[in-house]
């Protein structure tokens, strides 16, 4: 006399049949798991454990479908070395997904060496985790012209009206230099290739010396000068400065130059 069954070949479904969760209308009230507890679940690609938020299914079923977990902490799912059990390490990336990067690690001060002479500008500091120095850095931060490798505390001082040794002071300790004048001089090409052409309005003796970016002596000649002069130039690349005197010791000019 009744005809309520919705599956009239399932003898666990019909009418008095209490709701599981299956998938189905066990109960035959039109609606499938109605009135069960439900759960959510987190896709977890990476396969880390942790789940990713933005990816979930609910279902009332009391174990996570396959792929799928409790735990929605993972802040990078693509990614199993990224997630909340992760130690933080100094990589510029947010490790262990509590929103920072690179937080609680020890912080270094790096200075930028421009002109590579191994001593960096102490007023643009790079503070990073980087347990060594990124490329163009340095720990030390005494240069006093970063733009020069001429000028830092290894260079001795020359009389050129820059403090070479970066001790606050411009062409100190030089005996007599305060009162000589730098004469006009040309000299090309520069950056030179083979040789370098010098030329001022002067006769006589010459004491020409040439140091490297280090304030080393590579070469120093005696020339008969006569307004113009050509040097052989057989060192490696890099900057160089000539420093020019007379035969009285009197300073005539000093010039940098960079040898290709």
């Amino acid at each position: 006399s009744n005809g309520n069954d919705c599956d009239d070949n399932n003898n666990l479904i019909n009418p008095g049949i209490t709701e599981v969760c299956d998938g189905m209308d066990n109960n035959c009230d039109g609606n499938m798991d109605e009135g069960l507890s439900l759960f959510t679940y987190y896709l977890d690609n990476d396969m880390d454990g942790f789940g990713d938020l933005n990816n979930s299914t609910s279902t009332c079923a009391l174990s996570a479908p396959a792929g799928y977990v409790t735990n929605s902490g993972d802040c990078d799912d693509n990614n199993n070395l990224i997630n909340p059990a992760i130690a933080e390490i100094c990589d510029g990336i947010d490790n262990n997904c509590d929103g920072n990067m690179d937080e609680g690690l020890a912080l270094f001060n790096y200075y930028p060496d421009v002109d590579m002479d191994g001593f960096g500008d102490p007023n643009t500091p790079l503070n990073t985790c980087a347990t060594s120095a990124p490329s163009g850095y340095v720990l030390d931060n005494t240069d006093c012209d970063d733009t020069n490798p001429m000028a830092n505390p290894n260079i001795n001082e020359t009389w050129d009206g820059v403090d070479n040794d970066c001790n606050g002071m411009i062409d100190d300790g030089l005996v007599g230099t305060e009162n000589i004048a730098q004469m006009d001089v040309e000299i090309f090409p520069n950056p030179a290739t083979n040789h370098l052409n010098i030329s001022m309005d002067y006769q006589g003796t010459v004491i020409m010396k040439i140091m490297n970016a280090q304030g080393q002596l590579v070469n120093e000649s005696t020339v008969l000068f006569n307004q113009n002069h050509q040097v052989q130039l057989t060192y490696p690349s890099g900057l160089y400065l000539i420093q020019a005197s007379n035969d009285e010791g009197e300073l005539l000019f000093v010039e940098r130059f960079l040898k290709w």
